[in-house]
């Protein structure tokens, strides 16, 4: 089966000119989108050995980019017996393994295959470490699937998908981490394959923003934060209203928790997860983990003011940030999941 190499380039060096020529080498096909690299680069675009080239005016972002590559791919191979791989054009990837992605992906049309480098090595660059880990765990709670490398540009897979790939959301990095978030919502495989950790230069050619692509890149679970934090504040003013004018501590707790739970809902529902699965059958569901949560919410509160006597205005705070993450473990995972394709597997 063909394999298609999809490079998105932004301000490459001579690695580029080698990265291709040694693939053309193995007979794998290349598309190489410049993205608003400029016209000084324009003679290592032009270097380029049996690799298409397609270019934006402007820098569009390592997401568009792609998308541009799966556009073209897609508009010019009618037939969908073939697989995509993508790869970096900075040098990360041995052409090697690239090849053995490809191999992969042309034997699984269900898996998403991906390169998983390791990060213990001593010449990992220190950020590149720690975000990995960071992400790694962000991407674990938020889709419950467990990968080894959520930051790897290295990925096959079949040409079948190109659709779906085209419809993700997302223009720069965020992109690739919606990509393993899309596919794990939809129960679709993963299928990992190790390969050579390469970082030059201590990674100083990355383009990746710390601050603005990590924001991008945690953006669910920043918008499920933001969504508490709100819940929190609507309820925790109803309930010190109550407790200021003499509502015993259990009613007002019960009273605040019943209106900020239906407002959580319906944010959650259409703007956090953007679940479209019927109202009624999540509102069921949701009112069972809201009824539950009640129930250990006033309990710990209960046990705090009550018990170890903390005031009931800190004991509300602390119980509220006990509950965070188990509420977003329980909706993520259960109610507003959607369940298509097939399970995961590592």
């Amino acid at each position: 089966m063909k394999t298609i190499v999809v490079i998105p380039a932004y301000e490459p060096d001579e690695k580029l000119i080698t990265l291709t020529a040694e693939l053309s080498a193995k007979n794998l096909p290349v598309v190489v989108v410049d993205d608003g690299s400029g016209k000084e680069y324009l003679s290592i675009f032009d270097k380029l050995i049996g690799a298409k080239v397609l270019r934006h005016h402007e820098n569009l972002g390592k997401g568009a980019a792609l998308k541009t590559a799966f556009k073209y791919i897609k508009e010019t191979f009618n037939e969908n017996n073939f697989s995509v791989v993508t790869a970096d054009s900075d040098g990360q990837h041995n052409p090697n393994d690239i090849a053995r992605i490809a191999a992969r992906a042309s034997l699984d049309e269900d898996s998403l295959v991906i390169g998983v480098r390791n990060f213990d090595g001593e010449k990992v660059p220190l950020r590149s470490k720690l975000g990995n880990k960071i992400t790694l765990k962000v991407f674990q709670i938020t889709s419950g699937s467990n990968i080894g490398d959520t930051q790897t540009g290295l990925r096959g897979f079949s040409a079948i998908h190109l659709d779906n790939m085209l419809e993700i959301s997302g223009s720069r990095y965020e992109y690739e981490m919606n990509m393993l978030m899309v596919w794990a919502k939809e129960n679709r495989p993963f299928y990992e394959l190790e390969i050579e950790t390469i970082y030059e230069n201590n990674n100083e050619g990355s383009h990746f923003n710390t601050l603005h692509d990590s924001i991008r890149i945690y953006k669910e679970i920043l918008k499920f934060a933001l969504s508490s934090i709100l819940s929190f504040f609507l309820d925790y003013a109803l309930y010190s209203l109550q407790i200021f004018i003499g509502v015993p501590l259990v009613a007002a707790n019960i009273a605040a928790r019943l209106i900020s739970a239906g407002f959580n809902f319906f944010v959650n529902k259409k703007i956090v997860f953007g679940s479209d699965k019927p109202m009624l059958k999540e509102l069921g569901a949701y009112a069972l983990l809201a009824g539950f949560s009640l129930l250990v919410n006033t309990l710990i509160l209960m046990g705090l003011s009550y018990g170890i006597g903390i005031g009931p205005f800190i004991g509300k705070i602390c119980t509220e940030i006990t509950m965070f993450f188990f509420n977003w473990i329980v909706q993520k995972k259960l109610i507003f999941r959607q369940k298509k394709g097939v399970n995961y597997v590592k």
